[in-house]
C-alpha cells in the first residue's frame, strides 16, 4: 500500500481504502486518502470516520435516523471518557491512552457524520474556561451539547414521520 492514493470522490474503492486505514482529505475535484501512522488518537479517529462512512454511505445527504444514532454514540463515548478524568486525580498511562483513544473515536465519528449531513467543518474545541476548570468538565459539556444536537437533529430531520427503514408502510384506512 502506498502512502497516498488519489481517487475521484465517486470511486467505489473509498470505503475499502478507509477501512484499510487511509484518511480522506476532501478536495474540490475528488479526494486524497493518506495513511496515518500516528498514535492511538489518530488510529481511532480513522476508525470512527470509517464507522460513520460505512453506516451512512448508502443514504442520501442529510440527517437520518442513523445520523441520530451516530451522534448519540459520540455523546455517550465523550461522556464515558469524561467520567474517569473527573473521578481519578492521577490517571495511569493505560487510562490516559484509553481516554485519548475514545476521544479520537468520537471525533472521527462526529466529523464523518457531520460531513454526511453537509457540515463542512466541525469545531471540536470546547471553551478554554471549561478546560481551565477541569478537562473532564470540557469533555462532559461537549458530550451534553452533542446529545442535545442529536435529539434536535432527530426531531427536525426531514421526513421523520414517513421513514420506515425498509419495512412496508402500514395503511391507516
Amino acid at each position: 500500500m502506498t502512502d497516498t492514493e488519489i481517487v475521484r470522490s465517486d470511486d467505489p474503492r473509498i470505503p475499502q481504502l478507509e477501512m484499510a486505514g487511509y484518511l480522506m482529505v476532501a478536495e474540490p475535484w475528488g479526494a486524497r486518502l493518506r495513511l496515518k501512522t500516528a498514535g492511538a488518537s489518530s488510529r481511532t479517529d480513522t476508525l470512527g470516520a470509517a464507522i460513520s462512512g460505512r453506516t451512512l454511505h448508502s443514504l442520501k445527504v442529510g440527517w437520518s435516523g442513523r445520523s441520530t444514532i451516530l451522534f448519540a454514540m459520540v455523546g455517550v463515548v465523550l461522556l464515558a471518557a469524561a467520567v474517569p478524568t473527573l473521578l481519578i486525580a492521577n490517571p495511569t498511562e493505560p487510562l490516559k491512552f484509553t481516554v485519548t483513544g475514545c476521544l479520537g473515536l468520537a471525533m472521527g465519528m462526529q466529523a464523518g457524520s457531520a460531513r454526511h449531513i453537509g457540515v463542512k467543518d466541525v469545531t471540536t474545541v470546547v471553551g478554554a474556561l471549561l478546560l481551565r476548570i477541569h478537562i473532564g468538565a470540557g469533555m462532559a459539556t461537549a458530550a451534553a451539547i452533542t446529545l442535545v444536537v442529536a435529539a434536535l437533529g432527530h426531531l427536525g430531520r426531514p421526513g421523520r414521520r414517513t421513514e420506515n427503514y425498509g419495512r412496508p408502510a402500514h395503511s391507516t384506512s
